[in-house]
């Protein structure tokens, strides 16, 4: 199994080089903003965390995390960006990352997989990356992506 890890900017282009990954290589791609929405779920592994810490103002009325409230909060206080981190929700993709890195080994050895995250280095499973790219992009050229 081949493993490369990607990170960049936003509107760096980190999706059009995982679509060719995947397309073209047939790579598996997992991305953590994607796990971690996963793990954000009722009945999921970070969700009772999340509610407990920022309370049911973060709930819509289907139960669901409103994720756009919640980032609002999060992204504009520092002490409740910690209090994210602390929500183990971090910790939480962390280990779920490195679970799917063991199960696509035993079921694809031979595979190429692709994680994709704004924070691999220092999450611990990017020691076992063959490689990692960072995308780079000058920031003018990304801010007319993100228009």
């Amino acid at each position: 199994m081949k493993i490369i890890g990607i990170t960049g900017g936003v509107g760096s282009g980190k999706s059009e080089i995982l679509n060719i990954l995947k397309n073209d290589y047939q790579a598996k791609v997992i991305q953590s903003d994607h796990v971690a929405h996963e793990l954000m779920v009722p009945g999921a592994k970070s969700y009772d965390a999340i509610v407990q810490a920022f309370g049911n103002e973060i709930l819509n009325e289907d139960q669901t995390i409103n994720r756009p409230i919640l980032g609002e909060i999060v992204f504009h206080d520092e002490t409740k960006t910690f209090i994210i981190k602390t929500a183990s929700l971090i910790k939480n993709v962390d280990e779920e990352i490195l679970s799917r890195i063991d199960q696509f080994g035993k079921e694809e050895p031979e595979g190429l997989l692709v994680i994709e995250s704004a924070l691999l280095v220092g999450a611990g499973y990017e020691k076992r990356f063959d490689q990692l790219w960072y995308i780079y992009t000058r920031e003018e050229v990304r801010y007319e992506r993100l228009k």
